[in-house]
């Protein structure tokens, strides 16, 4: 029984199939490396932080659902829509979707239509007479504690 080794009329395939599965490797890695560059990371500190108190909402997600039922943030009044608004990040900013709710979504007491940008400081009413909340971008200092 002939066994393939040097010298063997095997030995060219046995070269070339190494090369293949190393380069199959080489790409596999590579394209999970480009994969994992590409992944999207949430700016640090951006949140929304609650009128009159309460815990700061983090934007960790690219998407924040804003609603009465299965939603990220979820608000139980009778004025909130089911799927009310969403906050989405695209393009380097921050942006509000009002989903058509039936109460509006404001951005510094101007009614969304459709979406509108994000800046630092923002105040966000969902509903007329809604909760309110604060955009914080994580990228600009807050105004907090300074002087005139």
């Amino acid at each position: 029984m002939a066994t393939a080794g040097p010298g063997s009329d095997h030995e060219p395939m046995t070269s070339y199939l190494a090369a293949v599965v190393a380069a199959t490797i080489t790409l596999v890695i590579l394209a999970l490396a480009a994969r994992r560059s590409r992944r999207w990371r949430a700016p640090a500190g951006a949140a929304l932080e609650p009128v009159g108190g309460g815990e700061p909402v983090p934007l960790r997600r690219r998407r924040l659902a804003v609603g009465r039922h299965h939603a990220d943030l979820l608000i139980r009044e009778p004025t909130i829509s089911a799927l009310h608004a969403e906050l989405v990040h695209a393009d380097g900013h921050w942006n509000v979707h009002d989903h058509r709710s039936r109460n509006g979504t404001f951005v510094n007491d101007e009614r969304v239509t459709g979406q509108r940008t994000l800046r630092d400081g923002d105040r966000i009413r969902f509903a007329a007479d809604g909760p309110t909340y604060v955009f914080r971008s994580g990228s600009a200092p807050t105004q907090r504690g300074r002087s005139a």
